[in-house]
C-alpha cells in the first residue's frame, strides 16, 4: 500500500511539473516550467536573477533569460495583467520607445507574461518561446 502511495504522489507531482494539472486543469507556466522546456528543446536559459536587468528582477513571479537562436530574450512573470501592463511600459520607457510602437518589435506582453527582446525576434525565435508558455 506505501508503494501505491509513493507512485501516486509521483504521477501527480510529475503532472503538475509538467503543466498538466489536475483533472484537465492548466497550470500557468513559471519561471523554472518555462526554462526546463527550453533545456530540453536544447536552448540555453537563467532563472538567476544576476542574469536579468533590474526591471525584470523587480518582477512578481520570476523572470528567464534565454538565448534562442542568435537572439537573447528576457521573460518576465508577473502576477497579474495589471503588473505586466506597468512591466511592458517599463521598458517602453527604458528602451526609448515611443507611442507610435517603436519598440512593439522587441517587447509584447501577453496577459501576465512580458517579453523583451534583444532585437526583433524570427518567427521561428517567437514560435519557441511561445510552446514553451503554453500551459
Amino acid at each position: 500500500m506505501r508503494r501505491a502511495i509513493g507512485i501516486t504522489a509521483v504521477t501527480v507531482i510529475a503532472l503538475a511539473v509538467s503543466g498538466c494539472g489536475l483533472f484537465g486543469e492548466d497550470v500557468p507556466p513559471t519561471p523554472g516550467s518555462f526554462s526546463a522546456c527550453l533545456s530540453a528543446t536544447g536552448y540555453s536559459s537563467s532563472t538567476d536573477p544576476d542574469d536579468v536587468d533590474p526591471i525584470a528582477r523587480a518582477a512578481g513571479v520570476g523572470a528567464v533569460w534565454a538565448e534562442i537562436g542568435t537572439n537573447q530574450v528576457i521573460v518576465v512573470f508577473e502576477r497579474s495583467d495589471d503588473d505586466a501592463r506597468r512591466t511592458e511600459e517599463a521598458y517602453d520607457s527604458s528602451a526609448g520607445g515611443t507611442a507610435d510602437g517603436e519598440q512593439a518589435d522587441t517587447v509584447t506582453r501577453d496577459g501576465s507574461v512580458v517579453l523583451h527582446w534583444e532585437s526583433p525576434p524570427s518567427a521561428a525565435d517567437a514560435t519557441v518561446v511561445d510552446d514553451c508558455l503554453v500551459p
